[in-house]
């Protein structure tokens, strides 16, 4: 986890830097995507990490969604899958600690 959240970080001045720039690019965010994708593939529901990588996933997808970097069709359909991986994972999160 400590590598994740330095890698996050790291992300997130990427985001922060280019944030006042003319043109976003779209790199900060699908790195974060995938390496929180693996994440929560590697971690158990029950975990409580599991669901600190949700909430960085959350924050990840309202900048995304705020960001000019996913104005085309073909971003915006990524980040509607995104968005239902986020939903998924969240639904796996709640019905795990429901039947612990």
């Amino acid at each position: 986890m400590k590598f994740f959240h330095e890698g996050e970080e790291a992300l997130t001045q990427a985001f922060e830097l280019n944030a006042g720039g003319e043109k976003l690019h779209e790199h900060p965010f699908i790195t974060f995507f995938a390496s929180a994708a693996q994440m929560l593939r590697k971690l158990s529901p029950v975990e409580p990490e599991f669901e600190a990588v949700l909430e960085l996933h959350k924050i990840w997808i309202q900048r995304a969604d705020e960001s000019p970097a996913f104005s085309t069709y073909f971003q915006k359909k990524r980040l509607r899958d995104i968005k239902a991986t986020q939903l998924k994972e969240q639904l796996r999160m709640q019905r795990n600690r429901a039947g612990s």
